[in-house]
């Protein structure tokens, strides 16, 4: 008998042995036309993979706002306390300048001068009363400025009785002068009674060009002449600037 031989076994075997068909199988299946090129390229690439992602983070930093600065609130609040406070000190120098003129205005400027010597000695004894040292001193004659008080009685009350002028440019003055003690542990009883009681003094006047000025060392000499007069046997301390 002869062997049996199907009839396709040598379609299959020149099936197996064909190179084309190998090649076939082995080869990739072509990329998909639908897949966007660059997307493929960098896709086939890790590192172009990458380095795209990191050009797209830094795309979107890019185009993020940023967030506006807090300072352009802050700042103009700032301008305006330093202005309010710099207007604030001007106006209290300005308002301490001012009360510092006028109390050299008040106090130390020349005050007007009497025209009489009735009104010079009314005048000097309220500015003695008063203790207007400045104004006392103004009205003195140049000679006898600059003369004070002792140190252990105060003038409280001071009147003028009489004034009289004479030919020479000159006037005669009486007035009644009450002291007061200056209160203090360190004053002698002799001294406290003194100064404890009214006296009358005299003192002269001279005529300037246009006004009278008062002659403080003969108001003050005729003071202690009469503080001595009417307390005898105390010892009254010394009196710079006046004679006895």
């Amino acid at each position: 008998m002869e062997p049996f031989e199907p009839d396709d076994a040598g379609e299959t075997e020149e099936t197996l042995d064909e190179p084309g068909a190998s090649q076939a199988e082995s080869e990739p299946a072509p990329a998909d036309e639908s897949v966007p090129r660059e997307f493929a390229a960098v896709s086939s690439d890790p590192q172009q993979y990458d380095k795209a992602f990191e050009r797209a983070d830094d795309e979107e930093e890019v185009e993020q706002p940023q967030p506006k600065s807090e300072f352009s609130y802050i700042a103009p609040t700032a301008s305006t306390r330093a202005s309010t406070t710099w207007i604030f000190l001007l106006v209290l120098l300005a308002l301490l300048l001012s009360g510092i003129f006028f109390l050299y205005y008040q106090n130390f400027r020349a005050q007007p001068r009497p025209p009489t010597a009735k009104q010079a000695a009314q005048e000097y004894m309220l500015a003695l009363r008063m203790k207007q040292e400045t104004t006392r001193q103004q009205l003195a004659t140049p000679d006898s400025r600059g003369l004070l008080l002792p140190a252990w009685f105060i003038i409280s009350e001071a009147l003028v009785t009489s004034v009289a002028e004479s030919g020479d440019n000159k006037a005669t003055a009486r007035a009644r002068i009450t002291l007061a003690p200056v209160r203090s542990i360190d004053l002698q009883r002799e001294l406290e009674k003194a100064a404890s009681s009214e006296y009358d003094v005299e003192f002269t006047l001279e005529r300037g060009a246009e006004y009278w000025l008062v002659d403080q060392r003969s108001l003050f000499s005729s003071l202690s002449r009469r503080l001595k007069a009417q307390n005898p046997g105390v010892g009254f301390p010394t009196w710079d600037g006046v004679s006895e």
